[in-house]
């Protein structure tokens, strides 16, 4: 009886709060002691992107995935925050993807697209000293710091999808000291779990 109960009252819950029991595959992201977390499905979706600290409070957060729907289609997006009083500078301007089947890509980067929060974004090179800067900004009743980001995105075609690969992004230079992050692998997963019945993840899906 307890456990008729049980799903009895989940199923309630899902007709109340409109969930989907869904299991989808996404590419979770690993580099050292990284944190791994979630921007999708109002804090309930996959784990798919990482925040890297690197130094001087500067830090990344990357996502990269090849399509569940279209084979091959590769996308990664690599952000750099940075506070207020530092700077940030490529030295190198590549990042590297090594995967299965001997599959080698070097990507060159000649742009970013800096960034507040959800707003002000434009693009503008890559060379240079990229200044950081930190506003406040209001979210909903909350007002939070937001540092400036400059992202990178990468897109590509491939003749198949890798169940597992690597990035390895460029050197760089914090306030003149040169930083090299660790490679992050990406590897396919499975989520099982009831999430809200509009979470939408159109790369996976």
């Amino acid at each position: 009886m307890l456990k008729i109960s049980r799903v009895l009252i989940g199923m309630s819950a899902c007709l109340l709060f409109s969930c989907s029991k869904s299991s989808v595959e996404y590419y979770q992201p690993q580099s050292g002691m990284a944190e791994n977390f979630t921007n999708s499905c109002n804090g309930k979706g996959p784990e798919d992107h990482i925040r890297i600290s690197l130094h001087q409070k500067v830090y990344i957060e990357a996502s990269a995935y090849f399509s569940q729907i279209e084979q091959g289609k590769f996308s990664a997006q690599i952000s750099y925050f940075v506070p207020q009083e530092n700077t940030l500078k490529f030295v190198d301007k590549s990042i590297v993807l090594t995967a299965a089947n001997d599959l080698k890509q070097t990507f060159v980067i000649d742009q970013v697209y800096r960034f507040m929060g959800t707003q002000h974004v434009e693009k503008q090179s890559i060379e240079g000293l990229l200044p950081g800067r930190t506003i406040p900004i209001k979210y909903f009743q909350e007002i939070r710091d937001v540092d400036v980001g400059y992202r990178i995105s990468v897109k590509d075609q491939f003749s198949e999808n890798s169940d597992t690969f690597t990035l390895q992004l460029p050197l760089v230079e914090i306030n003149g000291q040169s930083v090299q992050p660790e490679p992050i692998t990406f590897s396919l997963t499975e989520l099982r779990k009831v999430l809200p019945g509009n979470c939408q993840l159109p790369q996976y899906q």
